[in-house]
């Protein structure tokens, strides 16, 4: 099962694009794509590895909590809705949060393993991430997104959120390398040239981002870090509010491109924007462009209906906005909808268990930092946790962060000893 998980996550990517190719790019509409496919096998040998310890633990017992909680939700859906026909795409919708439980339990289980390979999980997956995105862009083929506002490719890549995320991983991941060898150089570039083609705006945070690992993760003097730590805030002030020379700050190439749609989505939504009665959402909507919006109106929606505040509303139950499937896109709003208190603390329970000792320790080592930033960017971008892409990518980051005692391949504990030299990649 642990090399049958290694070959999963060599692979993911690559199952995403065939998805997209088949789906987005060919239009057709099987059965089973294949992500849900190949996902699918892989939930059910998951599922039969964990029945196979026949027993219930501390750190698998959420998983057969929403084992419990499926059907439970299932029945109460129907009991309300009186609609059967849309209980298959409730479990599809259903099957990928206990993915996500099933496969970050066995890398957790596993992770001195996963550990030990994931130099070569990030780079295979650097080849074809930025192999798929350049060579989709010189040669036309493939699919855009963001063509009202700029000229971007996503390769056969089936989503927009999703593609942006991985490609930020990769080069935040190669950032925290910079000082192990020059050959990470290149690989930094491969993931920036394929995120900047990906036309995501997260983009725009990674320069700042790199120089800040670049800086913290050597030996640079306190004073010094701190210096220059005050200095990109500063600089990042100027950079939005243009005081300067606007060819420098707004005209420059990196900016311009994102301008026009950056504009859209911070000022043309403004009647939306005032009936929002949440005021960090509101604040949020400056940036967010209706995602703020539309989680105010799910948390709305669970309010008018109590009933439905301990399993959801489910996905695709109508709503006022929607004929199908609605989302805010922040997992945590999105998941409370979906399936209420109940399974919200079931699926984020595991993560926050896995996070506060390592936030607690102050762990800002890059395997820790990566899985920070996917669980920002899944609170206020969404499309992790539910995406299978992205959630793998969650899921390896977030089972190998700790770096408590740990068990070797016997099962025994060992004490773990980071290494004294590179330190911040533990």
């Amino acid at each position: 099962m642990k090399k049958i998980v290694l070959y999963y996550f060599y692979t993911f990517l690559f199952i995403d694009l065939l998805n997209g190719f088949v789906i987005r790019y060919l239009g057709l509409s099987p059965a089973l794509s294949p992500g849900q496919l190949v996902r699918g096998m892989l939930t059910l040998l998951l599922l039969i590895d964990l029945l196979n310890s026949r027993r219930i633990t501390k750190d698998n017992k959420y998983i057969y909590m929403f084992l419990a909680f499926i059907p439970a939700a299932l029945c109460i859906f129907v009991l309300r809705d009186g609609v059967i026909s849309k209980i298959p795409n409730e479990i599809i919708a259903l099957l990928r949060p206990l993915f996500f439980l099933l496969v970050l339990h066995f890398v957790n289980q596993h992770r001195i393993y996963y550990r030990q390979n994931i130099e070569s999980i990030l780079l295979v997956n650097l080849v074809i991430y930025s192999g798929a995105i350049i060579l989709s862009a010189s040669t036309g083929i493939g699919n855009t997104n963001y063509e009202g506002f700029y000229v971007a490719t996503k390769s056969f890549f089936y989503g927009n959120n999703v593609t942006s995320i991985t490609g930020f991983t990769l080069t935040i991941y190669y950032a925290f390398k910079f000082r192990i060898g020059k050959i990470y150089y290149f690989y930094y570039f491969l993931a920036f040239l394929a995120l900047y083609l990906s036309g995501g705006k997260i983009i725009l945070a990674v320069p700042f981002l790199t120089l800040l690992i670049y800086l913290y993760s050597g030996n640079s003097s306190g004073l010094k870090k701190i210096s220059i730590s005050v200095g990109l805030v500063i600089i990042s002030v100027i950079f939005v509010i243009g005081v300067f020379d606007p060819k420098v700050f707004i005209n420059n190439p990196m900016t311009q491109k994102y301008y026009s749609r950056a504009f859209r989505e911070a000022f043309t939504d403004y009647d939306m924007r005032q009936n929002i009665g949440i005021l960090p959402l509101r604040l949020y909507s400056y940036v967010s462009f209706s995602r703020a919006y539309r989680a105010n109106e799910l948390i709305n929606l669970i309010l008018d209906e109590p009933e439905n505040i301990f399993f959801g509303r489910g996905v695709y139950r109508d709503t006022p906005n929607s004929a199908n499937h609605y989302t805010s896109e922040m997992d945590l709003i999105d998941m409370f909808y979906y399936y209420g208190i109940i399974g919200l603390l079931i699926i984020f329970i595991p993560v926050f268990k896995i996070m506060f000792p390592l936030i607690k320790r102050m762990e800002i080592g890059r395997n820790s930092m990566i899985m920070y930033m996917l669980f920002i960017y899944s609170f206020f971008a969404g499309h992790v946790i539910p995406a299978p892409m992205a959630g793998s990518l969650f899921a390896l980051f977030l089972g190998i962060a700790s770096t408590s005692n740990e068990r070797n391949s016997s099962g025994n504990k060992i004490a773990f000893q980071p290494r004294i030299s590179h330190t911040y990649e533990q």
